[in-house]
């Protein structure tokens, strides 16, 4: 701090030194500490004056100028799911299904013209936002307590679970109160994967209630995933720990993460990149950085570990399976080993849409989903895309939903 030393005669200059040295290090503690609470200030207020502060899927969707309805539907198990609609009355419904740790919120974060939810609608659609147990707009039940010490039971649950009774129960709701027949299926992430296990199980598909599958950074297996978060997860083997320690929540949403993750992301922007990077791999062409702090406003929505650990087995067996309990397969299944889900018995048509730089989806896995898929009628590969540009792409409208609102109007209410 050269600006700051003033030295005098030779017997006191470093005495005058070290002194000028504490007072600019003194300066420079205190510039800094002014300078970051003058940023914290400013994106403080810009997150006060944001609308998506405090905004629920239906806020929202509301603050969009459009119609809104929040809706609860109960599982066959006893899950009370969160569900929310764009309505429009004798309209074909499009029914969309969020991926792992988000909820229905990821459909609507971006502008009116390049959020899918609001382009269907805009496109004539009844349209349904669903949200899978153990999520923020799905944390509740009429057995079980989601909460710490009573809660084990609640969150004894995977995405099996998912396909055999959120999607069931979901769908025929949104039927029920909507009048129709069928609707066109559009998942993200696990979205899909619950679609391909209900799909592929004759007990619990829903086939002749979809009219089209859309599969967005579509997931079966996960054998070849790059996700640094998920490959972690296998190693430190995820699924036994929570065996041996009992199931429990995974990355819940809290009222102190809201507040804190779009404070940090506006303040430090690279650290949500490369923690997004670390699950699912990242696309900075198309990532609008300007929007990072609402998206981690809303993400992530929590699941449970028993979920989270489904995938870490993925990664470890080239299988797409039930989840594998071990030593107590036999008390779950009647077998040795978790049961298959055989997608070549997929009869709903299929439209799949996959990106290059998917860490999760990764292609490898994605290709084998295309060679045991029996009715692809559609295959979009964006060599650019990750994974969760498929939701939040500031260019997704051009690159890839315009083809599947598309594809929703041909197919809405068509027989196969």
């Amino acid at each position: 701090c050269e600006v700051c030393a003033v030295p005098s005669s030779s017997e006191t200059r470093n005495a005058d030194r070290l002194q000028n040295t504490k007072n600019c290090s003194s300066t420079t503690v205190m510039t800094t500490m002014r300078t970051g609470a003058l940023t914290l200030l400013i994106v403080l207020a810009t997150l006060a004056s944001s609308s998506h502060a405090t905004l629920d899927a239906a806020g929202l969707i509301e603050a969009a100028g459009l119609p809104a309805e929040r809706h609860w539907v109960e599982s066959s198990d006893g899950f009370v799911l969160g569900m929310f609609r764009i309505p429009r009355k004798n309209a074909p419904v499009a029914f969309l299904q969020h991926g792992f740790l988000d909820s229905a919120d990821t459909w609507i974060l971006n502008y009116r013209n390049n959020s899918l939810a609001f382009m269907l609608y805009d496109a004539g659609f009844d349209v349904w936002l669903g949200n899978s147990r153990g999520n923020k707009y799905s944390r509740n039940s009429t057995k079980y307590s989601p909460d710490w010490p009573f809660n084990s039971a609640f969150w004894d649950f995977s995405w099996d679970d998912m396909a055999r009774d959120d999607m069931p129960t979901q769908i025929d709701y949104a039927l029920s109160v909507s009048g129709r027949d069928k609707v066109v299926y559009i998942g993200h992430s696990q979205g899909t994967t619950q679609a391909f296990a209900n799909f592929a199980h004759a007990d619990w598909d829903v086939s002749d209630r979809v009219s089209l599958f859309v599969a967005l950074a579509p997931v079966g297996k996960v054998y070849s995933t790059k996700s640094l978060l998920i490959q972690a997860m296998s190693t430190v083997g995820l699924d036994r720990i929570i065996q041996f320690l009992g199931v429990k929540e995974f990355l819940p949403t809290s009222s102190l993460l809201r507040w804190l993750m779009p404070t940090v992301c506006q303040a430090t922007p690279l650290l949500c990149e490369s923690a997004i990077y670390l699950f699912a791999g990242l696309d900075l062409g198309d990532l609008d950085k300007s929007r990072m702090p609402i998206y981690m406003q809303h993400f992530p929505s929590g699941t449970s570990c028993k979920d989270a650990g489904h995938w870490a087995q993925g990664v470890r067996h080239d299988e797409f399976q039930m989840y594998d309990y071990v030593l107590t397969n036999m008390l779950h299944y009647g077998q040795l080993f978790p049961p298959q889900y055989d997608v070549s018995k997929v009869r709903v048509p299929v439209a799949l849409f996959s990106g290059g730089q998917d860490a999760l989806a990764d292609t490898t896995d994605v290709k084998w989903l295309h060679a045991n898929l029996p009715n692809i009628v559609f295959n979009q590969y964006i060599p650019s895309y990750a994974h969760l540009d498929f939701v939040w792409g500031k260019n997704a409208a051009t690159k890839l939903y315009n083809n599947v609102v598309q594809l929703a109007k041909q197919y809405s209410g068509s027989a196969y």
